[in-house]
């Protein structure tokens, strides 16, 4: 864990929690098993854009008395249907269908009907919801939207930091970083027209100044103090402060260490291609857009592990602070985060 971040999620921003309720309209006709008996199915995101709906072993009857399916996307108005088909349990019939739709990833509930046409052409169906933040990470939560601390100046987020119950973040566009604290307006603290990243201690915040420079912005003091330009005709690609060191990732494929007053302590090969950074435990995690994978690279052995999927569709930045990994969506507009332990049950 990064020593010198600190974050209480309930004293800077309550979490946002979308309730949904299932609902089951029935309509006119012999409704064989009661309405709750069509809950049985199994309804799984398969992909970050993708969902599967399949029945499940309770699904059982007396009879033949389903012929089709419909399965309905009410976000992406995509329609799917499939005959039903029957397998002998006992006395009984399990009914056994699997449909796959995709999902709207804009949204944050993908909406979506089950239809079930019986063979005297009546009809049952369930209205419900799947979240589309929750994969592939099952305990991901939605940290806050965006609106919820940017201004007219600064409507969105292309980098950002968490620290002592405060958010810094630099927007997309010719504009510095931002500071928000909760209960007050965001405030722009370093104005400078280029750079896409920043990293925020206890006491600085680090920014990337024209993609090869670093300027080190002194919370205490209120402006900039210190400032070095890369030995590199190359592009700063992320920037992350960890155990008292500023390292700063270039498209050359190297990694550049400095102590907190910009001194280079040493540098260390890695991939120009990866952008973002941010270190727990002695790995780096970058992101590779191309592929929608977070690389992972041992800072000790000074090799790759094995990498993980993107968070969500449209994932962006991100930043680890008390062993959770925060991230950007630009699609939803939000910080979402989720526990690093869920990267060893993939």
């Amino acid at each position: 864990m990064n020593g010198i971040k600190r974050l209480s999620l309930f004293a800077l921003i309550s979490l946002f929690f979308f309730s949904c309720e299932t609902d089951t309209v029935i309509s006119p006709g012999e409704i064989p098993e009661g309405t709750s008996f069509y809950h049985n199915i199994n309804v799984t995101q398969t992909s970050s854009n993708s969902f599967n709906v399949s029945s499940n072993e309770s699904f059982l009857l007396t009879s033949k008395k389903i012929s089709k399916i419909i399965l309905t996307n009410k976000n992406s108005g995509d329609v799917q249907s499939t005959p039903a088909t029957y397998e002998k349990v006992g006395n009984k019939l399990r009914l056994k269908f699997n449909i796959s739709a995709k999902l709207d990833t804009s949204v944050f509930y993908n909406n979506y009907s089950v239809k079930y046409i019986f063979i005297d052409n009546s009809f049952t169906f369930i209205d419900s919801s799947l979240p589309t933040f929750k994969y592939p990470f099952k305990t991901t939560k939605i940290f806050t939207r965006w609106d919820n601390f940017t201004n007219s100046l600064s409507k969105d987020v292309q980098d950002f930091d968490l620290v002592n119950n405060k958010i810094y973040f630099h927007p997309y566009g010719p504009l510095g970083f931002f500071e928000y604290t909760r209960g007050k307006e965001s405030k722009l603290k370093f104005d400078y027209v280029g750079g896409d990243f920043i990293s925020a201690t206890e006491n600085f915040v680090f920014c990337d100044l024209g993609h090869n420079s670093i300027y080190r912005y002194n919370i205490a003091t209120d402006k900039t103090d210190l400032n070095i330009k890369l030995n590199s005709n190359n592009n700063i690609t992320g920037v992350d402060t960890y155990d008292n060191k500023l390292y700063v990732s270039t498209d050359e494929g190297k990694i550049f260490i400095y102590d907190f007053d910009l001194n280079p302590i040493k540098t260390i090969p890695y991939d120009g291609s990866l952008s973002y950074l941010t270190i727990n435990n002695n790995i780096a995690y970058s992101t590779d857009s191309k592929n929608k994978l977070i690389k992972r690279y041992d800072l000790t052995t000074e090799k790759f592990i094995d990498a993980i999927p993107y968070p969500s569709h449209d994932s962006e930045a991100i930043k680890i602070v008390d062993d959770m990994l925060f991230f950007t969506d630009y699609k939803k507009e939000i910080i979402g985060y989720f526990q690093l332990s869920d990267i060893e049950e993939l």
